[in-house]
């Protein structure tokens, strides 16, 4: 009996040929509530022969391929990463004089002023960045291998006489959903999850956007890889985090911000290595820099559990102070008050998704029940930023103390990096003031994020606590043996019976040959 399967058509470019890949089990799906959604599916695959010849080529290895539905204009994770790795290699040339000379005092200081992004970064962690950046195969470890990729056909657009109806499409307002796993994985292009029952009323006032139209793309990448919300063993989630934080700082070299970093946005990889290594992926949202930019008219609503909180709140942490004198008081109606910047997604706000990623690994994953439940308010499956939430950041303290009475005493060691943690990105806040394009007041907080990341391994490595896989319960944990997962779902956990759900092999999978001549298309 044949086993049910989806077999997809890539033309490779490179190769000048069309291949195929045929699924082994799905890793994840994004059951979107809106059509206009991305629709993204990620399958494990294998290459074949032909969508009748079902047989693997010789020397094919297990791949991951995504689809994913984009904007009509919006660039490839190809085409996104490429831009990266340019820019990255711009920016080693303004190295390579550096790395191979040594600096006394004035040369150091003349060089951080040319170079903002290494202002007070420690010389140990400034020869690591030069020796990544001296060979390209050594930064592209900290991102996936894109193997092929096709661009296929867009949706129709817009009609003239279309009018929005109410009631359709229009999120509810959101009802407060616990920090338990299953709701952790919601993805950026999620608007509301499918587990938040309805509610008749409170709409949520609808935000303006374009309702572009959509073209399909798909992608084959190299690495099999384990998103760190999946990772069983705290010990390899935190070395997987400690890597991505240095693909966050390449990202900062190369003057990107990535936008939607996430337990499944980051991953781990075995490989045939002895230690394994951390990846981030999902570049769909990666966004060149521009403080002075626009941005896009359609809503991305972030992965809520880990959104930084002034996106949430669309409200700067930093208020400027002025001194009041209370005689001659102006009237009410006199008083013009200073406009803060516009609301735009930051290096440090990256940062800070990495920072909600690990306090949810340690409060929720880490199985403890109470703790679990003190957090709730804290991490809620809508785009709200609850009171609990925000003190997080701007008064950690609190929440430290709060934890020690729950925590069990082996997680408690864990309390003293995440106060420091908040700590550091609230002074980064604090500190930046309005002047959010001076790339050297992000410089330095790598650096820091890292020596917490290292001071919870040396931990970690000693406690070897094991986590909950997301879609599990401590329960369900301790009633079979622990095991390590599988390459799990990335944006919705699916139950193991629907693991290898599809069709026979399809041809409908094809893309028209009138797609194929819009293929090569550059986008904006």
């Amino acid at each position: 009996q044949r086993k049910l399967c989806l077999v997809f058509e890539v033309q490779d470019e490179q190769k000048n040929r069309n291949r195929y890949f045929k699924t082994l089990h799905s890793v994840a799906e994004h059951l979107s509530l809106c059509v206009t959604g991305r629709s993204t599916r990620v399958f494990k695959v294998i290459e074949v022969g032909g969508f009748d010849d079902l047989a693997p080529v010789r020397g094919a290895k297990n791949k991951i391929l995504k689809y994913v539905w984009l904007d009509a204009e919006a660039k490839t994770e190809r085409e996104i990463q490429e831009s990266i790795f340019k820019d990255l290699d711009k920016f080693a040339k303004k190295l390579e004089d550096r790395c191979k000379r040594k600096d006394d005092e004035r040369e150091q200081h003349e060089q951080e002023s040319e170079l903002p992004e290494f202002y007070e970064v420690p010389e140990e962690d400034k020869k690591m960045l030069c020796a990544i950046l001296s060979r390209p195969e050594n930064y592209k470890r900290y991102f996936l291998t894109i193997d092929c990729d096709q661009q296929g056909f867009e949706s129709k657009p817009l009609s003239p006489d279309a009018k929005i109806k109410d009631g359709i499409f229009t999120r509810v307002a959101p009802s407060t959903v616990s920090a338990t796993l299953p709701h952790a994985d919601t993805s950026r292009s999620h608007q509301m999850s499918a587990m938040s029952p309805p509610q008749a009323e409170g709409n949520v006032p609808r935000q303006p956007r374009d309702y572009v139209a959509k073209r399909q793309y798909r992608v084959v990448f190299d690495e099999v890889c384990e998103a760190l919300q999946n990772v069983q063993e705290l010990k390899t989630v935190i070395r997987g985090m400690k890597d991505c934080v240095t693909g966050l700082q390449l990202m900062f070299l190369a003057g990107w911000v990535h936008r939607d970093i996430s337990g499944g946005n980051m991953l781990w990889f075995s490989g045939t290595e002895t230690d394994g290594r951390g990846i981030l992926s999902d570049l769909e949202y990666a966004k060149k820099f521009d403080p002075e930019g626009q941005g896009s008219a359609d809503p991305k609503t972030g992965t809520p559990f880990f959104m930084p909180i002034e996106i949430q709140r669309q409200i700067h942490i930093y208020e400027p102070t002025k001194e009041t004198k209370f005689r001659g008081l102006p009237l009410l109606s006199a008083i013009e008050e200073s406009e803060s910047p516009r609301m735009i997604h930051n290096f440090q706000h990256d940062l800070e998704s990495l920072f909600w990623v690990f306090l949810w690994t340690i409060t929720v994953r880490a199985g403890n029940e109470k703790t679990r439940q003190h957090v709730a308010q804290i991490f809620q499956q809508d785009s709200h930023c609850s009171r609990e939430r925000e003190l997080v950041i701007t008064a950690g303290r609190e929440l430290v103390r709060e934890l020690e009475g729950l925590m069990p005493q082996e997680l408690k060691e864990f309390l003293g990096p995440i106060r420091v943690f908040s700590y550091v990105l609230m002074n980064g806040y604090l500190s930046r003031h309005f002047e959010l394009g001076k790339l050297s007041t992000y410089s330095e907080l790598y650096g820091f994020v890292r020596t917490l990341l290292s001071q919870c391994l040396d931990i970690a490595e000693i406690l070897d606590i094991r986590l909950l896989p997301v879609g599990s319960s401590r329960e369900e944990t301790q009633a079979k043996a622990v095991r390590a997962s599988a390459p799990q779902t990335r944006k919705r956990t699916r139950a193991s019976t629907k693991a290898d759900a599809g069709s026979g092999s399809r041809k409908s999978q094809r893309i028209s040959e009138q797609a194929r001549s819009a293929r090569g298309r550059t986008n904006a």
